[in-house]
């Protein structure tokens, strides 16, 4: 049975790079597991073996409310890399993300019908569905926008700049003063120690390997976790981790997504990889552990508040990982990543 596969932390793997966001999830790191590729295996989200095989990219989502989340959390974790592009005005929803992928294909005013249509494709922007007609009104949309940020990428900047439409801008300094105003928030992102200063860090990636054996086989699972904010409290032997969410809904519904996306799993993660780390880093043997979800409305009034996640939900999210980690390790030592294999094993 897949469940009777050990698996073994090697703790001495543990280690923190530092990385931008888009060497994290380039196909150089695209071998090791995240929680989200966890997913892919996952029954309960609809995953299977073979779709864990396919991987990330050929399960990619695209959304202009991921363009948004991305937004918030670069200016609230990482202010002093970002900055908001103000008089660059780009498209809203699908055609801002079409915008975006062509932009850098744009070569002397034209683009090929064909990077069009594949790109169309991808997003999924009226896939297979392109004509002449939709082209021109796309590239309407488009022209301005490349042109505005053309004139922007002229001019000097020490920091990496971030393209919304003229809405989003405004809900974007709305979710921001609603984060940077609430003081529950704020004191988990900036803690103070009674006597030495807590340890903190701010979108931390983090990897580990794992050894797992199964009859007599080994198999090295390689996993990878990006942390949006935690600290470790020398005076309190506590570690706080923290991970910033935006939701369309009221703060009220959280629960739900919650539930969906399972953050118990993510969260329970990224604490078991980051204890092991913070005991071979820092000699640090936490007593405690918090977690949170720092919570913003993107609908109006754009409240925001802290979820916590107790203790049970973070083991059951341990297991679950456990669980799925097993899965995978199953279909990598016996190289069967057919659909029903894992049930058959059973």
């Amino acid at each position: 049975m897949y469940t009777d596969i050990k698996l073994i932390p090697i703790i001495e793997s543990a280690r923190f790079l530092n990385m931008t966001d888009d060497e994290y999830f380039s196909s150089k790191y695209g071998g090791y597991i995240s929680n989200s590729k966890l997913s892919l295996i996952n029954p309960a989200q609809g995953g299977s073996p073979q779709m864990y095989k396919e991987g990330l990219k050929e399960h990619q989502k695209f959304s202009d409310s991921l363009v948004f989340g991305s937004a918030v959390h670069e200016l609230v974790l990482q202010p002093d890399l970002f900055e908001l592009a103000e008089d660059v005005d780009r498209p809203t929803a699908k055609a801002g993300l079409m915008a975006d992928e062509l932009y850098k294909y744009k070569v002397d005013d034209t683009i090929s019908t064909e990077i069009i249509v594949s790109a169309s494709n991808k997003i999924g922007y009226y896939k297979d569905k392109m004509d002449k007609d939709k082209i021109d009104t796309l590239l309407d949309k488009c022209t301005p926008y490349w042109e505005q940020r053309y004139a922007y990428e002229q001019l000097p900047h020490t920091k990496n700049p971030i393209y919304l439409d003229p809405k989003s801008k405004e809900r974007l300094h709305s979710c921001l003063n609603s984060v940077n105003s609430n003081f529950g928030i704020q004191e988990l992102l900036h803690p103070i120690g009674l006597i030495e200063p807590p340890i903190i860090m701010n979108e931390a990636a983090l990897f580990m390997d794992v050894k797992s054996i199964y009859k007599g086989k080994e198999h090295i699972l390689p996993l990878k976790a990006k942390l949006d904010n935690f600290s470790l409290d020398v005076d309190t032997n506590n570690i706080t981790l923290n991970d910033l969410k935006t939701t369309g809904h009221w703060l009220n519904k959280f629960k739900e997504s919650f539930e969906k996306y399972c953050y118990n799993r993510q969260m329970a993660m990224y604490l078991w990889i980051l204890k092991l780390y913070a005991k071979k880093r820092y000699d640090f043997n936490p007593t405690s552990m918090n977690a949170n979800m720092l919570v913003v409305s993107t609908v109006p009034e754009y409240y925001s508040g802290v979820f916590k996640v107790s203790n049970s939900k973070i083991r059951a999210g341990f297991l679950e990982m456990k669980d799925l980690l097993q899965r995978v390790a199953y279909c990598e030592i016996t190289n069967n990543f057919e659909d029903g294999c894992l049930e058959s094993d059973l």
